[in-house]
């Protein structure tokens, strides 16, 4: 089929109804498989990340992440080429994305980096075309069968004749069958009110046909919506007398096949029976569904085949647990399966291709930049024996020192396989060609180089040269052993990355399988030390990024890493902040500049004489910035906010992990200068500070709630940095006073409801007015943004205002909880404002039914990679801090089992919990402190709770209760950085009462272990064995015996025995001269015998005593203490052995 590359200029807007997007011309035939199919557990085997590294519960994640996974049955890739985010298989590593593209007997590889942002002319005007500033798509890689004539199945339409119905110009019959599939502008179009719309093709001859292919719109790009909905196939059975003039005239045609209700992008199908026929008619009932232009046709291209297709189909499977893209496809009627996967560290894609057939097939990997716009360069070449693809951006401001080129270069070799490699440069296409031998399993590596910055205004070349990059990467893998080598790295990344945390919702399949696709969307997208992702991550397939895929910071930006530090992936909100703080230099400048705060509200600023000369040390931003500190929406639309609302990712990983460092270097000036802004820009009157803004975008108010929020919160966090940081003492008494003295958040009623309300009052005709709308009509949450990200309302607070905040939900009906700019917020708010468990799943679990993707992203036709953020809200129905206490499960379902491990919690702590739904019982509660601060936990149980470290030592803990809650208890200890603290539900201690011995506790719970501690046993004496009526013991005989404390006291005594006779003893005569002990003396001149006394009888406490006398009855001590008692025993001895001993006898004289 051949190719266009033709440059394409604006058209004008008439043809706007028969395109909405440009996409770039794949190098080859574009077609599609829908015959056939593959069952959904139909799975390929693929690479499996092995059990060999992580964490104890590998098995139960790997189990829990492995059946959550996307797949594709057919070769339509719909939605591959998208003006936001694709919905087929993606893979990411922060830094390069990939989108699984393609067609029959083809796979494509679509590749974008998160850096290849284009300048364009830096002025921040919306949607100005290539003059945005806005992130490209460099090209892609394609396999496919060897250029050559297909000689096996060739299109027998392709530049037949063709005449149709009507046709709108420039879009005319002649595209219907020119070979091009994937052009937006290649296509036929007509927008005729009349229907049906026709097509007849002159075959020249009487041919047969057994399969067709026709390909939609939405495979380039436009709405599904547009894609040719009822249609069939014709022929005339009897040709008698039909000509090409008088063809359209014939009433006798009869179907070959028809098809009702396509959504399809491509249409691929066999016919039940072959026909044979010149004329053959393309009769069309249904244009589109496209409300109000269902008469507007959209046809790429119609090809005829004489044979039928293969019954082998296209199965794809974007497997998130190994992060890899597993295909099988045939190719010239050879089965190949692909494993597909991108080094998580280095910029290398790898696919390993394998041959499930008996014979060879020639192929080609055309490595290749998109080459549709002169704007955007792109080359090819061959280099250290490579195919190389280039594509460079677009800057339209050289005399701008900030501005730039960026390039970047795509590299590829042939493992495996003998190959050769040719470059066609306007083409901007690199080829790869080889044979790939029956059963033979080749590797395609594709290293990506370049990227950012690349050259300065000046063309000056400021990072190593693209190519060269590429090129570097590529050299050291040359076989299987780098390629294993690479393997074990994207294994152990992506091992570590599940076994973060993970969560068992074993009840709430759809929304686990959310949960799960947006972690690993999380993944793919972003990465300390990248470019952070945009509205539509770092996956781009257009050059016409819709809002040029930027940092929208009214909440759009930001709710991407809403649950980053809560799923203990804390580092993955970096990007976030990296990309707030680089816009500070211009920030500073615009609220230094009275003409930009001007531009928030002139009649304002122009009222308050202190404003005239800007505000200085402060920072202000519009409503969309880019990478770099540049502005790619240059609006404020009535709002102050932007700088300090997104302030949230910030302060929510210093307050996740407390790291100082972070916190001075980072966080703290930033808030300050936040500060500094309001300080200045509120309204102070008596005692009282009033913000005025805008409410939404185009308002006026006097305190709007979010940034009346926004403000508050900066303050509140400023305020404590403040004090950890012991910084700007001098200043926190004003800080505090702004604070105190803020409007509380505007109230209002509607619908006979207390609800949170969008302002106080706003400016209306001259005059302020109560709002006639205090919440938006069509269901946005944003008075409830004063939960999230404002952290003005939450959990602990009182039962009143968490009314009034599901009251502000409830006003709204259904509609809120499915309103596109809510997937992320309103289920955060409703957990935070106890919203019923079960409501909030049953309406979240409706949402994702509806509009969750293949490729497990949730789409409401306009929105991107923030709809991660609602990962944040389930995490929060397990576990959530709010007011300094955490709570386990704090909103989840009774009856129903829950479990989770290792989620974060502010204060740098990581927690396990289980919850039993049959007893309705938390179970199981362990906290990791990673900072030791201290620690109050909401009590799991009713009757109270017990702490333990990880030694078992019981923890000494503060009993207290909650603000605004006091029926809730809770629990205060000191922790200490690095321990592991179990928390147990409270029950009755026993006593241990050790004779001879003691015991560690001396009091214990049921099924506590108690260990036991002999006494140290006297000279010449050992141990025996414990003797009690009460427990088990491990082992009787040993002297640190264990046993499992039972539910009632215990007593025990250890035993000892002499290890030598015993002597024994008649008594003891006091004497007023003497004391003597009486016993059977061998000599009565003492040879043999020695006394030892001691003052306190403990052993090791006994020494000879040599001034003891020895007679006939025994001996005698005549120089002891009246009255003070002490202990001897006597020792008999013989030839240096033990003869016999005395037991230790008590003295008082």
């Amino acid at each position: 089929m051949k190719l266009s590359r033709t440059l394409k200029r604006v058209l004008s807007l008439s043809l706007s109804l028969c395109f909405s997007a440009t996409v770039w011309n794949l190098p080859s035939t574009l077609a599609a498989d829908e015959i056939g199919g593959v069952e959904s557990n139909d799975v390929l085997p693929g690479k499996q990340v092995e059990e060999t590294v992580g964490t104890d519960d590998w098995g139960t994640i790997s189990k829990i992440v492995g059946k959550i996974y996307g797949e594709w049955n057919g070769d339509g890739y719909s939605g591959a080429y998208s003006d936001q985010m694709p919905n087929t298989a993606l893979l990411g590593n922060g830094d390069v994305g990939i989108t699984s593209a393609g067609a029959k007997e083809q796979k494509t590889f679509l590749i974008s980096k998160s850096d290849f942002i284009s300048a364009g002319d830096l002025k921040g005007v919306f949607n100005s075309g290539d003059n945005n500033t806005k992130p490209l798509p460099i090209g892609g890689i394609t396999i496919q069968q060897q250029t050559t004539p297909v000689q096996g199945n060739p299109n027998i339409a392709l530049n037949r004749p063709v005449k149709v119905d009507d046709f709108l110009s420039g879009f005319g019959p002649e595209l219907l069958v020119d070979g091009i599939s994937n052009d937006a502008y290649k296509k036929w179009c007509t927008t005729n009110l009349a229907t049906p719309h026709w097509a007849i093709i002159d075959l020249g001859e009487p041919t047969s046909i057994a399969s067709y292919s026709m390909y939609n719109a939405s495979l380039a790009g436009e709405p599904i919506s547009r894609n040719t909905k009822d249609f069939a196939l014709q022929y005339l059975p009897d040709e008698s007398g039909v000509t090409w003039d008088n063809v359209n005239e014939q009433s006798g045609w009869v179907n070959m096949d028809s098809v009702a209700g396509n959504d399809a992008a491509i249409v691929n199908r066999n016919l039940a029976t072959p026909v044979t026929a010149r004329y053959v008619r393309l009769w069309v009932t249904k244009a589109s569904t496209e409300a109000g232009k269902e008469h507007v046709l959209r046809i790429h291209e119609l090809e005829l085949y004489s044979k039928r297709f293969s019954n082998t189909p296209t199965y794809e499977k974007q497997d998130i647990l190994n992060a890899q893209i597993q295909t099988k496809l045939s190719i010239n009627g050879v089965n190949l399966s692909m494993e597909t996967w991108l080094s998580p560290s280095k910029n290398l894609l790898v696919t390993e291709l394998t041959s499930l057939g008996s014979e060879p097939v020639d192929l080609e990997v055309n490595s290749w930049g998109k080459a549709d716009n002169r704007n955007y360069p792109a080359t090819a070449d061959k280099v250290d024996g490579y195919a190389v693809a280039t594509r460079a951006t677009f800057n339209n401001a050289p005399l701008n020192p900030n501005s730039w080129t960026s390039k970047a270069a795509l590299a590829t070799k042939v493992l495996g396989a003998e190959s050769t490699v040719s470059a066609n440069s306007l083409k901007g296409t690199g080829t790869t060609a080889f044979t790939l031998d029956a059963g033979q399993t080749v590797q395609i590596v594709t290293a990506i180089g370049g990227g950012g910055k690349t050259y300065d205004s000046t063309n000056k070349l400021l990072t190593i040269d693209p190519v060269s990059e590429a090129s570097a990467l590529l050299s050291p893998i040359n076989d299987t052993q780098d390629i294993e080598t690479l393997w074990a790295d994207h294994q152990s990344w992506w091992k570590n990355f599940w076994s973060a945390s993970y969560i068992n919702l074993p009840d709430y399949a759809d929304v686990q399988k959310y949960y799960y696709g947006a972690q690993y969307l999380l993944g793919s997208t972003a990465r300390s030390g990248k470019v952070a992702p945009g509205l539509y991550g770092i996956w781009h397939t257009t050059d016409t990024a819709s809002w040029s895929s930027d940092y929208h910071l009214n909440y759009n930006f930001i709710a991407t890493f809403f649950g980053a530090n809560s799923s203990n992936r804390h580092d993955l909100s970096l990007p976030a902040g990296e990309a707030i703080l680089s816009f500070v230099p211009e920030g500073i400048r615009r609220a230094a500049d009275p003409n930009q705060i001007r531009r928030i509200n002139g009649d304002y600023v122009n009222s308050r004489p202190d404003l005239q000369d800007g505000i200085a040390d402060a920072v202000l931003y519009p409503v969309g910035i880019g990478p770099w500190g540049t502005v790619t929406d240059d609006n404020y639309l009535s709002e102050a906010l932007n700088a300090s609302f997104s302030s949230y990712p910030l302060i929510q990983y210093y307050r996740y992990t407390q790291d100082k460092t972070y916190l001075e270097t980072y966080v703290y000036d930033y808030l300050k200068k936040c500060v500094n802004f309001y300080d200045a820009w509120l309204d102070k009157t008596g005692d009282t500070y009033t913000l005025y803004a805008g409410y939404n975008e185009g308002s006026w108010a006097k305190n709007p709630a979010v940034e009346l929020a926004a403000l508050k919160n900066v303050l509140s966090e400023l305020i404590a940095a403040s004090v950890t940081l012991d910084r700007d003492a001098d200043l926190r008494a004003h800080w505090q006073d702004i604070f105190d003295h803020l409007a509380p958040q505007p109230t209002s009623v509607w619908n006979g409801k207390q609800v949170y309300a969008l302002a106080e009052k706003e400016w209306k005709n001259g005059q302020w007015v109560d709002l006639a709308n205090p919440v938006p009509g069509d269901g946005n949450i944003i008075p409830l943004d004063i939960v999230v990200p404002g952290g003005q309302l939450g959990y602990y607070s009182s039962d009143s205002e968490l009314q009034i905040a599901r009251n502000t939900i409830d006003v709204f009906g259904t509609r809120a909880w499915s309103q596109i700019n809510n997937f992320p917020r309103i289920f955060n708010d409703a957990v935070h404002s106890r919203y019923p468990a079960d409501a909030v799943l049953g309406n979240i679990t409706n949402t994702i039914k509806a509009q969750i993707q293949p490729n497990l992203r949730i789409s409401d036709g306009v929105h991107g990679v923030e709809k991660i953020g609602a990962t944040e809200a389930i995490n929060s129905m397990l576990l959530m801090s709010d007011r300094g206490i955490m709570k386990v499960f704090p909103n989840w379902v009774s009856g129903k089992n829950a479990s989770f491990a290792r989620l974060r919690a502010p204060g740098a702590f990581v927690v396990s919990a289980a919850y039993d739904g049959a007893s309705n019982e938390v179970q199981n509660v362990t906290i990791k402190s990673e900072a030791g601060k201290p620690l109050t936990v909401a009590s799991p149980w009713a009757v109270g709770t017990d702490v333990f470290d990880s030694s078992g030592r019981e923890i000494e803990i503060t009993i207290g209760t909650a603000p605004n809650w006091e029926s809730e208890a809770t629990v205060t200890f000191d922790t200490v950085a690095g321990e592991t603290y179990t928390l147990r539900k409270l029950s009755p201690k026993y006593t241990i009462t050790v004779a001879s011995g003691a015991s560690l506790p001396s009091k214990a719970r049921a099924g506590d272990t108690v260990t036991l501690t002999a006494d140290t046993p006297q000279d010449y004496w050992v141990f025996d064995r414990w003797v009690s009526d009460d427990v088990v013991l491990d082992d009787l005989t040993n002297p640190n015996a264990t046993f499992t404390m039972p539910t009632h006291n215990v007593s025990l005594t250890a035993t000892f025995r002499n290890t030598v006779p015993l002597l024994e003893t008649y008594g003891v005569l006091y004497n007023k001269d003497f004391t003597q002990i009486e016993f059977p003396i061998r000599s009565s001149n003492g040879k043999g015998y020695s006394a030892y006394l001691s003052t306190t009888g403990k052993p090791g406490t006994f020494k000879l005593y040599k001034n003891a006398e020895y007679n006939s009855k025994g001996v005698r001590f005549e120089d002891l203490t009246k009255g003070q008692t002490v202990y001897v025993y006597v020792l008999y001895t013989k030839d240096g052995q033990v003869i016999e001993k005395t037991d230790p006898i008590m003295l008082t004289p």
